[in-house]
């Protein structure tokens, strides 16, 4: 089992989520699992506007 977190991650995922607070809060206290699974998903995104919209999306589950 890998419990390491994907280092994947696009810049544009790590602004975006570093400029909401709500949002960090909660992916931060994710299982490593589904922190890789939320990156993967950032992945998908290609512009800016779609990738906030899900950064305010998990904001809202916390």
């Amino acid at each position: 089992m890998n419990n390491s977190i994907d280092t994947n991650m696009s810049s544009g995922f790590v602004i975006a989520l570093s400029q909401n607070e709500h949002a960090l809060k909660y992916f931060s206290g994710l299982p490593k699992k589904q922190q890789n699974r939320i990156i993967s998903q950032s992945n998908t995104f290609t512009n800016k506007t779609n990738l906030r919209e899900f950064i305010n999306n998990l904001s809202m589950e916390a």
